[in-house]
C-alpha cells in the first residue's frame, strides 16, 4: 500500500512517551515535567518529578511509589491511563476529580441549612471550581460581610462558612503575595472510597476522603445513632483537615504530640462536628467523640465552637 506509514518496531508503536523528539532548548514536556536527558543519553526518554523519575519508553517510573496503591504496581504511572490521569508532582493521580468537587460544593450547600432560596444562591456563589478542579479564591472581605450582615445566618452557620471560607483560602496568597493563612496547605476531596478519613498526609497536603460506610457514634445523651454523608464531609474536611492543617503540619511529624495536643485537638474536631449538627437543627444528635478519646467529662466542651470559626479573619486563634 503506498503512502502508508513506517513502523520499524513494535515497541515504536506502543510507546508511551507522548512527547516524540524534542528540538531546541526546550525542557519541558510530557506531563508538564522536565526532561532528563542524562540518564539514558537520549531526548525524551526520561522525566522528573518531585517523587518520581519517570521512563517514558516502558511508561513506567523507576522508583517506587511513595504513596503506593494495593491494587496497583509501585512502578505504575498515571493509574496505567495516561491519556486521562496527570500527575504534576509524581505523587498522587490527578484527574477524573471534576465530580469530587462538584460533590464537595454540594455537600458545602446541604450542611448550611438555608432555607431561603435567594441567600442560599447567593452564598453558593462564592464557591466557584476552576483549574484542575479547584475550588478559587474567595474575596474574604465580601464573604465577611455577607454572612455576617446580609444573610441572616445563625451563629453557627456562620462559624461553618467561616471554616469553608478558610479551608478553601489556606492555599492562594494576598494582592501582595503573601500567604493568605499562616499555614499554607491544600486538602483534595475523594468521595470514592468506602471509609472516611484522612490519607497521604503530609505537612502540607492530605486527601480528605467521605466514604459511602456509615457509622455509628455515641451522642452527648448516650444513645447510639449513624452518620451521613454530611455529616462525615463536615468531620473530615473542616474537623480533621482544616483543624489539623492549620497547625503547620497535617501529618503531625514535627509536632510533639502529647496528651494534651491530641486532647486538644479531639475537641476542636468533635466540636466542628456538632456545629453541623446544631445547623440541622439536631442538636440531640450532637456527637461526644468516644472514639476520639473523649469521655463524658468533655460533654459540655464539645457543645461549643473552636474559637478560630467564630471570625473570618484568617490569622484568629
Amino acid at each position: 500500500m503506498q503512502n502508508a506509514p513506517h513502523i520499524s518496531s513494535q515497541n515504536e508503536l506502543f510507546t508511551s512517551d507522548f512527547s516524540q523528539k524534542h528540538t531546541g532548548v526546550y525542557n519541558f514536556a510530557f506531563n508538564s515535567q522536565e526532561k532528563d536527558d542524562e540518564i539514558y543519553g537520549s531526548t525524551g526518554t526520561s522525566y522528573t518529578a518531585q517523587f518520581w523519575q519517570y521512563d517514558s519508553r516502558l511508561g513506567r517510573r523507576w522508583n517506587l511509589d511513595p504513596k503506593p496503591q494495593i491494587t496497583m504496581s509501585d512502578y505504575a504511572c498515571f493509574s496505567n491511563n495516561p491519556v486521562w490521569f496527570t500527575d504534576p508532582l509524581g505523587d498522587k493521580v490527578k484527574g477524573k476529580t471534576e465530580e469530587d468537587a462538584k460533590k464537595g460544593k454540594q455537600e458545602i450547600e446541604n450542611s448550611m441549612n438555608i432555607k431561603d432560596a435567594n441567600v442560599r444562591e447567593q452564598f453558593m456563589a462564592f464557591f466557584k471550581i476552576g483549574k484542575e478542579n479547584t475550588f478559587e479564591n474567595i474575596n474574604t472581605q465580601k464573604f465577611n460581610v455577607f454572612i455576617n450582615e446580609k444573610s441572616g445566618f445563625t451563629a453557627d452557620q456562620i462559624a461553618l462558612a467561616n471554616g469553608y471560607l478558610k479551608a478553601i483560602n489556606a492555599g492562594y496568597k494576598n494582592k501582595y503575595g503573601a500567604p493568605k493563612s499562616k499555614h499554607s496547605f491544600m486538602l483534595e476531596l475523594d468521595f470514592s472510597t468506602v471509609g472516611s478519613g484522612l490519607e497521604d498526609e503530609t505537612k502540607d497536603y492530605a486527601r480528605v476522603t467521605v466514604g459511602s460506610k456509615e457509622y455509628v457514634y455515641t451522642t452527648i445523651n448516650g444513645k447510639k445513632a449513624t452518620s451521613t454523608q454530611t455529616q462525615r464531609f463536615v468531620h473530615e474536611l473542616l474537623g480533621e483537615g482544616f483543624a489539623r492543617g492549620r497547625t503547620g503540619d497535617i501529618a503531625g511529624s514535627s509536632i510533639n504530640k502529647t496528651d494534651k495536643y491530641y486532647h486538644s485537638m479531639d475537641i476542636r474536631i468533635i466540636q466542628t462536628e456538632n456545629i453541623y449538627h446544631r445547623v440541622m437543627n439536631n442538636s440531640s444528635m450532637q456527637r461526644l467523640g468516644l472514639s476520639h478519646r473523649l469521655t463524658i467529662d468533655d460533654k459540655d466542651a464539645v457543645q461549643k465552637r473552636p474559637p478560630y470559626l467564630n471570625t473570618s479573619l484568617i490569622y484568629s486563634k
